[in-house]
């Protein structure tokens, strides 16, 4: 090998060593050079099969970890479509035909012999119900939105006479949930409904199909917070009290709240019997009130004064 150590000058035997030594380095220095190539290129060859590894790790574990979620919320959706299901499905078909029966004409006033009785129409409150209240044209839209108001909380906890004072403080106290308790009894139709899609076998299905973990979570959510418990006493009510507003006078100005002069029909039916317990109609009209109090709780007072006239119209039946 020619090295720049070796000169003409310089005796033959030495020059040879000197080549000689010079080359056994340059092979060292390949042969690191080689060992190193090798370290490098197998040291790649471990963290590909790791990374490889880690993946098929973390797509396992995923997968398991989705079919956990998976079987878990299809258990809980089966557990409860096996008696919600059939128990909103039967009250649905209970509560439309009545929906349709008073979206038509008015029949006429009517109160059962059985409320007559001393006492009767408390009682009757007090069995499980349900409440359904909107316009006389869109009754069956309205319904599933209804829930308990001033006319219910008054209908079953009336105040002690009709003064402003009075149903201005019963319908500010329907305005809040803890105001409503003695109106507990009544259940909202529309927590039925909205259950309802998530107890069929197509919710079930989209479960089964959903291969994103994040989608079923989501679907889980929406199954956590559906109002079950609600749907379930909305199932077995035994009652339907419906409250049906009729179009106000057209040069009537509308309150705040959109109330105003109209006439309101106001049934009771026994779900058991499928019959009729109380149809009355009445209006209302918050003119009567200050403008304060109007602007404020018109709705409301007339809701109250409405089920005072209602309670009056049983008791004047005895």
């Amino acid at each position: 090998m020619p090295t720049l150590l070796v000169t003409r000058k310089m005796p033959r035997e030495l020059a040879e060593r000197v080549r000689a030594s010079v080359g056994g380095q340059g092979d060292r220095r390949a042969r690191r050079r080689s060992r190193l190539t090798a370290l490098v290129r197998f040291a790649l060859v471990v963290l590909l099969v790791a990374a490889v590894t880690q993946i098929v790790l973390v797509t396992r574990r995923a997968r398991l970890e989705l079919e956990r979620v998976r079987a878990t919320l299809l258990e809980r959706v089966r557990s409860e479509a096996a008696t919600l299901e059939p128990e909103v499905r039967r009250v649905r078909a209970r509560v439309e035909p009545w929906l349709m029966r008073f979206e038509g004409a008015y029949e006429g006033d009517r109160i059962s012999p059985e409320l007559a009785h001393e006492g009767a129409l408390d009682r009757a409150l007090g069995r499980p119900s349900l409440y359904v209240r909107g316009a006389l044209s869109r009754l069956s839209a309205d319904a599933p939105e209804s829930y308990p108001d001033a006319f219910v909380l008054c209908l079953v906890k009336p105040p002690g006479d009709r003064t402003e004072k009075s149903l201005r403080a019963m319908a500010r106290a329907a305005a809040t949930s803890r105001g409503l308790e003695p109106a507990r009894g009544f259940a909202r139709y529309g927590d039925a409904l909205v259950v309802l899609p998530l107890l069929e076998p197509g919710f079930r299905a989209r479960v089964s199909a959903t291969g994103d973990l994040a989608a079923l979570e989501l679907l889980g959510q929406a199954f956590d917070h559906a109002p079950l418990a609600s749907a379930r006493r909305a199932a077995r009510a035994e009652q339907l009290l419906i409250v049906v507003d009729e179009p106000g006078a057209g040069s009537a100005p509308s309150e705040l709240d959109g109330e105003r002069p109209h006439p309101v029909r106001v049934g009771l039916v026994d779900l058991t019997k499928n019959e009729v317990l109380l149809r009355l109609r009445r209006s209302v009209d918050p003119s009567w009130a200050s403008p304060a109090a109007r602007a404020q709780h018109a709705r409301g007072m007339d809701g109250c004064m409405l089920a005072l006239d209602v309670r009056a119209a049983v008791r004047d039946a005895r």
